[in-house]
């Protein structure tokens, strides 16, 4: 009974390992996505374009 209940804390801790793990591999690619030349420059196009336009709020 031991033996098995061991072995299921063992898969639990696996199993939070590997969200820890697709956390670690999610949030380093956004990273290198996010500091890409291409990406700040669509960043910086989008909000030159929402500066640019008036809301309807604005114009109403």
């Amino acid at each position: 009974m031991q033996v098995l209940e061991r072995e299921r804390q063992l898969k639990e801790q696996i199993e939070q390992l590997r969200i820890q793990i697709d956390e670690a591999k999610l949030a380093r690619q956004v990273a290198e996505i996010t500091e890409t030349e291409y990406f700040q420059e669509l960043q910086e196009r989008a909000q030159r374009m929402r500066g640019d336009k008036p809301s309807s709020l604005e114009t109403g």
